[in-house]
């Protein structure tokens, strides 16, 4: 079955069913596919003239008018969404070429076979430059060097045109495997690596995503273990998103305790008693070594967990005796907006804050405690006398 999105109700349907789960889930998002108009097959035709002809709205060319429809509902959407829970993201993952250059100047140099402008009706690029969506994911399911659909060239070409929206490659993982005399590039286990540094050195791409997740947990040319060991091999907090100016930002967490165990140390905070009308969604737990404090580092983060996590603690295995330890936890909120850290507490010998990065805090800080040297953060004495001593001296 198909929906003609021509049809004014058709398009006020889709609306109340987003409208009903924005409003009443605690959804993160709304994903829309490539579908559109249907894939254009060989000898039919879309049954929509009857709907041009009730629903034209002063439009003469057909394809004009499907755009159209399109453009009024994403619209719709759009602003139904943000309207109701400002935080949730409206994003569109199209097919990879908007238009070919043969067709129109601002296309890409491309000869794809279709493209969602001309054969879906799709006009993405204005959605993007309208602000419309929240995030772009064009499928970019072809090689680099295919001269058809090069992967580069789509790329850059929608870091030119996306405007400000956010653009997160869409990558063909489900192709691995499949070489062939077109595209003999995804027999080689380093290609979908190669396209991932590419988008990691062009502006406006964010990050990536994978069709298709099985992809990846069935291990193709050992693409799983090659995520894990490499390109992904630390952690990292998901993109900051608009700010829900309706509920207070997290305060930064407590750090409770930092307590040398065998082989181990156990760390434990609770919530800022100032956080009020927002519960934090996670909490960061970064340890630094030897005082080198970088909270943009993902090897500096140990831990992502959950705010409803029964225990508030964590028990860091993975140390080392005679090395000096520094732990600081931060609290991310459904917005994926960061707080300050709480005060760090170093474990060894005291914390040397080199002045690199610390996420921004969103309140003044602590004022600077004229007992201690070096910029660092007031401490209760008692936690230092505590924590003056070796993790197992």
């Amino acid at each position: 079955y198909i929906m003609n999105p021509g049809i004014p109700e058709v398009r006020g349907h889709v609306q109340m069913v987003v409208e009903e789960l924005v409003k009443n889930y605690d959804l993160d998002g709304i994903h829309f596919d490539d579908y559109f108009y249907p894939y254009k097959i060989a000898g039919q035709e879309i049954p929509d003239y009857q709907a041009f002809q009730q629903y034209n709205d002063g439009y003469t060319n057909l394809e004009d008018w499907r755009r159209h429809n399109n453009d009024l509902l994403i619209y719709a959407l759009s602003k139904t969404i943000k309207q109701i829970k400002p935080r949730c993201q409206f994003g569109i993952s199209p097919f990879g070429v908007w238009r070919n250059q043969s067709r129109d100047t601002e296309g890409s140099a491309t000869q794809a076979g279709l493209t969602c402008y001309d054969d879906l009706y799709a006009d993405v690029r204005k959605w993007c430059r309208e602000g419309w969506i929240d995030y772009v994911v064009p499928q970019v399911y072809w090689t680099i060097g295919f001269s058809i659909a090069e992967h580069k060239t789509i790329v850059e070409w929608w870091s030119r045109n996306a405007g400000k929206t956010p653009i997160y490659v869409g990558h063909g993982a489900y192709r691995l495997g499949q070489g062939s005399s077109r595209e003999p590039a995804w027999s080689d286990r380093s290609e979908i690596g190669r396209q991932i540094l590419f988008g990691r050195q062009t502006p406006n791409v964010r990050g990536s995503i994978y069709f298709s997740s099985k992809s990846l947990t069935t291990n193709l040319l050992s693409i799983g273990d090659t995520f894990r060991m490499n390109y992904y091999r630390y952690p990292s907090l998901l993109p900051q998103i608009i700010k829900d100016t309706a509920l207070l930002a997290c305060e930064p967490p407590e750090l409770r305790s930092v307590t040398p165990e065998e082989n181990a140390v156990v760390i434990r905070w609770k919530p800022s008693l100032r956080t009020t009308r927002r519960l934090p969604f996670q909490y960061v737990l970064y340890r630094f070594t030897n005082g080198q404090v970088d909270y943009t580092d993902g090897k500096n983060i140990i831990a992502i967990v959950g705010h409803d996590s029964k225990d508030l603690a964590w028990r860091d295995t993975n140390v080392v005796r005679d090395i000096n330890y520094t732990y600081a936890v931060t609290v991310i909120d459904c917005g994926q907006n960061e707080s300050p850290s709480s005060d760090a507490i170093s474990i060894g010998k005291k914390l040397e804050n080199t002045a690199t990065v610390e996420p921004t805090p969103s309140k003044p800080t602590k004022p600077i405690d004229p007992n201690f040297k070096n910029g660092e953060k007031s401490k209760k004495v008692s936690c230092w006398r505590r924590f003056w001593r070796g993790i197992f001296g």
